[in-house]
């Protein structure tokens, strides 16, 4: 077994790739090397610690970012909420009331839609 016994930048950056989502395969193909190899190496506990924390310090970064577009996105729903065409105000609205915990009914009558809603006690 292949044990790191520090962390390089090649490390770092292929960490990195890793925690933005591809997929072990192209991340070693992406750094010329072999998959097998990225798979003996993963399992060095200096590497599992480090990929850990590379992995919760992105995963913080993009709740931090999702946080910052909040208010844009309240904006966009409240716009679409008012919108001239029908279905698209109904799929917002329905978006809105599921994500605040609010169960609703669909009902469709005639060329217009509705929504019901149903408060669970």
């Amino acid at each position: 077994m292949a044990d790191v016994k520090r962390i390089t930048s090649r490390h770092r950056a292929i960490m990195l790739d890793l925690c933005s989502g591809m997929k072990p395969c192209e991340a070693s193909a992406k750094h010329d090397m072999t998959e097998s190899y990225l798979c003996i190496i993963r399992r060095s506990p200096l590497w599992m610690a480090e990929e850990k924390a590379m992995r919760e310090d992105f995963t913080e970064q993009k709740k931090t970012q999702i946080v910052g577009m909040m208010d844009k996105a309240l904006k966009v729903v409240d716009d679409s909420m008012g919108s001239m065409d029908e279905k698209i105000a109904l799929a917002a609205a329905k978006d809105t009331l599921n994500r605040g915990g609010v169960n609703h009914t669909e009902v469709i009558e005639g060329t217009g839609a509705q929504i019901r809603i149903v408060i669970n006690d």
